[in-house]
């Protein structure tokens, strides 16, 4: 499908502007050259996929052309593939704008991509001069990789002095250079690494290949096309992420008034909130709707003490519609009004527009804080109901707008930029039994999903024959985290007067009346929305990995798990920490001491790196009743380490045994940790005894696994996953 941009309903959109050589000749060779295609195509499906609109512009503007060798064999990447398969992407290319009429203002960040062409007219542009010194002194963030950093060579700082005096940064360097095909080499009008050294640069560099990347003063630059990845999520981390408020009635768990199981998708909703790399949940309210506002802030609670960031505000809102002629203020309206005056958020609406209609009200001067809010409502006609399949007799009703239509008629008045995710869409979307398979296959947070999930899973197929269900309000969080996904139409709307069409049969007249929210084009009214029309086709297996398997360190570290401290002995040092700071033997959730004399699983020795499988370990757990702290006491008779004991000052480098982190998915952090530089993995198995190469192992018969690794400041620390010992928060 064709994914729309540059429509965005937000008043502060996000935007990224990458810029790319015009220069395609390697003068008197006859060879081609041009910009280097994954130093392109990885910002852009970066950015892209943060919920950027990406901008490609080019020193002359229209078409801009790879280097041919970046194109083809080893150094298509996946990245490269994506970007070739997609007509929206590609098209860019074809139409690029000249970096001579670009407006800097409206833009977030800029990127300038590699490739040798650079070395052409990069620093020859006066335009791209302006833009690079407008960024700077703006103090807006600028990324590069590798011949990126040409075109740093003729900005300015605001004083007039040239950018790059005195600036730490990295560029493709003089060693590189002299590996590069000979054609390159005969070809170059300068070397990048002396041009910068020359300008007055704190020029730094690894050895060739090697990943690098340079921060500072709003720049970051990497080396050379092996840099390219790790610049980009640096340049991403450092960006400021989406300030988003979740108003929701959750209700995942409870049962309605008939007994029937509630649905769960506004915990889809805030959990794929949660684990969003480009998102900041600032705090979640509760109204009515699937359930009573009290069961809904209950649920709200435990959901975000479980698995949402430390301290999370939730607070309790509306109980019943707003009642125009006496607007009541609650806590959910005094805490979102003070989040607002903070700064600029989103608005994540998935049940009755309540609370937010009474902010609005209450505290009109606050209304231009509102990016957007995303709404759960809406439909193209009155008479589009909604069946999800062949046995269900009476439409959904469009229970948000239903259960107070004047709370969405405030929030139109109010002039706020509005996003409608309808049931129409929603209709596109299908989580099936094979999705909650795959989360019951994960530890912790799919494991509660899928328990949940599965009555209403079963509600849908038997009640109303569909092949799964349809998680609405999942929906409008993704259109939060990433608009590009979506479709959608700026279209009036109005409410409308017709006959109710949940009050008969499928094919029955109704014969009361309702109002209905109607987005189209032939609407005649003054207000406005934007409509979502269509979802990315991937959107089902994208919500349920973006939840089990954040691939973000922020996201996919849940909490502190213990401290481990190496002792002579686990008696002692159990008296000695009961007597010195009240801590306590530990229990497991059966109720069974967490202590294990003389292990010897030969699965613990290989993930605690002892090369010959063998370990003889004492292992006993302690816990503090008060500050929830777990410390994991070992004695060890084989292998036994070094035994004398290093009194380390306050400002002496060097950290403790190690500090345990709990994860959520072990592979996921071992993927990730072992190819980041300054990371080294301490021996991990080899694959022998069938074991895939360097994976953690499950300690049977206790369902855990876990790895070690080394910071480049000394400290090891531990990474596990499948302990259950509750969570460690806020320290």
């Amino acid at each position: 499908m064709q994914l729309n941009q540059h429509k965005n309903n937000s008043r502060q959109v996000k935007k990224a502007l990458l810029v790319v050589t015009s220069h395609t000749d390697l003068d008197g060779t006859g060879d081609k050259t041009g910009f280097w295609f994954n130093e392109l195509a990885t910002p852009f499906w970066g950015f892209f996929d943060a919920g950027y609109e990406v901008t490609i512009a080019s020193i002359k503007g229209g078409v801009a052309k790879a280097d041919p060798l970046s194109a083809q064999g080893e150094f298509v990447t996946p990245a490269v593939s994506r970007f070739m398969a997609s007509e929206f992407a590609m098209n860019q290319l074809d139409h690029t704008p000249s970096v001579d009429v670009i407006d800097t203002a409206s833009y977030t960040t800029l990127f300038l991509c590699g490739g040798h062409g650079t070395l052409w007219d990069f620093k020859q542009s006066r335009g791209l001069a302006r833009i690079v010194s407008e960024f700077y002194a703006n103090n807006k963030l600028i990324g590069s990789v590798c011949h990126g950093p040409t075109g740093l060579l003729s900005a300015t700082k605001p004083d007039g002095s040239p950018l790059v005096a005195s600036l730490k940064l990295t560029a493709f360097s003089d060693a590189e250079e002299k590996l590069t095909p000979p054609q390159y080499i005969e070809a170059l009008p300068y070397h990048l690494e002396d041009a910068l050294v020359a300008a007055g640069a704190c020029y730094q560099h690894e050895q060739p290949n090697a990943r690098f990347v340079v921060c500072e003063k709003g720049l970051i630059t990497g080396q050379n096309p092996a840099s390219v990845d790790l610049v980009t999520k640096t340049v991403l981390d450092a960006l400021e992420k989406t300030r988003v408020w979740v108003d929701t009635d959750l209700s995942i768990g409870a049962a309605s008034d008939s007994g029937k199981p509630c649905d769960v998708d506004d915990a889809y909703a805030l959990l794929s909130l949660f684990n969003a790399s480009n998102i900041k949940v600032q705090g979640i309210s509760t109204v009515f709707g699937n359930t009573d506002v009290d069961t809904a802030y209950k649920l709200a609670k435990m959901l975000a003490n479980r698995f949402g960031p430390v301290a999370l505000p939730v607070v309790k809102g509306a109980s019943e519609a707003l009642q125009i002629g006496a607007v009541k203020d609650n806590d959910a309206v005094q805490r979102l009004a003070k989040e607002l005056k903070k700064g600029a958020m989103t608005i994540v609406a998935i049940g009755p527009a309540t609370n937010i209609a009474s902010l609005v009200l209450l505290y009109p001067e606050l209304v231009s804080n509102i990016d957007q809010v995303v709404l759960v409502a809406g439909r193209s006609s009155e008479k589009e109901s909604f069946i999800a399949g062949p046995k269900q007799t009476t439409p959904f009703r469009d229970l948000n707008f239903d259960l107070d239509p004047d709370a969405f008629r405030v929030l139109l008045e109010s002039h706020v930029p509005l996003v409608l995710t309808p049931f129409e869409m929603a209709d596109q979307v299908w989580l099936t039994q094979k999705d909650l398979n795959t989360l019951a296959d994960s530890h912790g947070v799919g494991e509660y999903l899928s328990k949940h999930s599965q009555p209403w899973l079963n509600m849908w197929t038997k009640d109303f024959g569909a092949c799964g269900f349809n998680p609405f309000d999942a929906l409008a969080a993704g259109f939060a985290i990433n608009p590009n996904h979506y479709q959608w139409q700026k279209l009036p709307v109005e409410l409308r007067i017709a006959p109710d069409d949940t009050q008969g049969g499928r094919f029955g007249t109704a014969n009361t009346y309702k109002p209905y929210l109607v987005a189209s084009p032939e609407c005649k009214s003054p207000y406005s929305v934007l409509y979502c029309t269509g979802v990315a086709l991937d959107f089902a297996s994208s919500l349920i990995s973006g939840i089990i398997n954040p691939r973000d360190p922020a996201k996919y570290i849940s909490a502190v798990s213990h401290l481990n401290i190496v002792v002579d002995d686990v008696d002692k040092a159990t008296a000695f920490y009961q007597r010195v700071l009240g801590f306590e033997q530990a229990y497991d959730d059966d109720g069974e001491k967490m202590d294990y004399p003389h292990l010897t699983l030969s699965s613990f020795a290989k993930d605690a790196g002892f090369e010959n499988g063998k370990v003889d370990v004492d292992i006993r757990f302690l816990h503090h009743p008060t500050a929830g702290l777990y410390l994991e006491l070992m004695r060890y008779y084989e292998p036994k380490g070094q035994q004398t004991i290093t009194i380390k000052n306050t400002n002496d480098m060097g950290g403790i045994r190690h500090t345990a982190l709990e994860v959520n998915d072990i592979m996921e952090a071992f993927n990730y940790l072992k190819d980041q530089p300054g990371v080294e993995m301490v021996h991990y198995p080899d694959g022998s005894d069938g074991d895939i190469q360097g994976s953690p192992m499950v300690l049977s018969p206790f369902p855990m696994s876990f790895f070690y690794w080394r910071d480049q400041y000394g400290v090891q620390w531990e990474m596990e996953c499948g302990r259950k010992r509750g969570y460690l928060r806020g320290i």
